[in-house]
């Protein structure tokens, strides 16, 4: 996930590279979609798995409360920087933050995860 959001923050432009922007603008796409199809549910399952006996409904209910918190903090991040960049240079540049900030922070955690 934190490879292909880094890809995104780093492909130059169409008018850089061609063809090639959008092909490899596809490819991470697909690198955050099957690595997050494949973390989810195992992560899901894992955590019930492990957590004490009456308290395994609360260890599922957090895991996927704290996805949503991550878009919803996404959500508030975009926001903030539209209203410090302005919507001209988010559209130019600045989209590319929040997953450059994804990618470092996806990262650092795989580095402590291991």
């Amino acid at each position: 996930m934190a490879g292909g959001s880094l890809l995104i923050g780093i492909t130059p432009t169409y008018d850089h590279i061609g063809l090639l922007a959008p092909l490899l603008l596809l490819l991470a796409r697909m690198a955050q979609g099957i690595s997050h199809g494949g973390e989810w549910p195992t992560a899901a399952a894992y955590l019930m798995e492990v957590a004490p006996e009456r308290r395994k409904s609360t260890y599922g209910s957090l895991f996927s409360l704290t996805t949503c918190a991550g878009a919803f903090t996404a959500s508030l991040l975009c926001g903030g920087l539209t209203a410090v960049l302005g919507p001209d240079a988010m559209t130019a540049w600045g989209w590319r933050i929040p997953f450059l900030i994804g990618g470092v922070l996806g990262l650092i955690l795989l580095v402590l995860r291991t």
